[in-house]
């Protein structure tokens, strides 16, 4: 369980730097996601087309167990074409962990997608995402997460 642990938190440090700010504000977003899991959500923005997405919440449905992810995702703005009166709305796709903290804890690999409501004019985002998961540790098995959230930038 502490392996998971140091494991989760060094490659949440490690891929945390920042290059650019977003075009919505600042280059940090800090939120929150109502869904599977439920709670903190956190983005940092890479560079216009790339970021770290983190989360730390709780599976409401797996005995309350914490669950942290940390997400490096693309935007792709072209492939949808969707835009409206200021903003637009790309597809994203990325890969992840996932590390679970219960009694027997667990890592898996993410692998989220979903569309990204971006304002250019105010510093907030709304998101829609589903992440189908291959749980490894301590069992392989396939779990499909989803919700929606928004972001504040700083």
């Amino acid at each position: 369980m502490k392996k998971i642990l140091v494991f989760a938190t060094v490659l949440m440090i490690g891929l945390g730097g920042t290059q650019l700010q977003a075009a919505t504000g600042g280059n940090v977003g800090i939120g929150a996601r109502l869904g599977a899991p439920t709670g903190l959500s956190v983005k940092i923005w890479k560079q216009p087309s790339r970021s770290m997405n983190f989360a730390a919440a709780w599976d409401l449905g797996q005995n309350g167990s914490m669950i942290l992810q940390a997400d490096y995702v693309f935007y792709d703005y072209d492939l949808l074409g969707i835009s409206f009166d200021g903003g637009s709305v790309p597809l994203y796709y990325g890969v992840g962990l996932q590390a679970r903290i219960a009694d027997q804890g667990g890592l898996g690999i993410r692998i989220p997608v979903g569309l990204d409501f971006n304002f250019n004019d105010k510093p907030l985002d709304f998101f829609f995402e589903l992440a189908p998961t291959l749980n490894l540790i301590p069992a392989t098995d396939f779990e499909l997460s989803g919700g929606i959230g928004a972001h504040y930038y700083f």
